[in-house]
């Protein structure tokens, strides 16, 4: 858990060179259903989203797993905050078939 932590830190403070994210804006709507992934939406329209996402603007996170849930804290933490994050998708729709899959999470200080 602390070594998902840590990257998800790393991602957060660096890079400049983590471009094409998939969408960005304050996470809305977050929704974790029971024994399922977390979803949430983002309000902004958002670029390369695969023909599966039927939700326009819904991403899928798993929470059953240790970088699930790191990625669910920092989405739980920048909408508490205020914040903005930026995702990047999977490319499909593995974890919730309506709703694009996250590769990772950034969240804009």
């Amino acid at each position: 858990m602390k070594k998902a932590l840590l990257a998800l830190y790393a991602l957060t403070v660096s890079s400049p060179a983590l471009a094409g994210t998939a969408g960005s804006g304050p996470p809305i709507n977050v929704l974790v259903t029971q024994g399922g992934p977390m979803l949430f939406d983002l309000p902004n329209n958002r670029s390369g989203a695969p023909a599966c996402a039927t939700q326009a603007t819904r991403f899928a996170i798993p929470s059953n797993t240790d970088w699930g849930k790191a990625m669910i804290s920092i989405i739980l933490s920048a909408q508490a905050a205020g914040k903005q994050v930026f995702i990047n998708g999977t490319g499909n729709c593995s974890t919730w078939g309506d709703s694009e899959g996250v590769d990772y999470v950034m969240i804009s200080n």
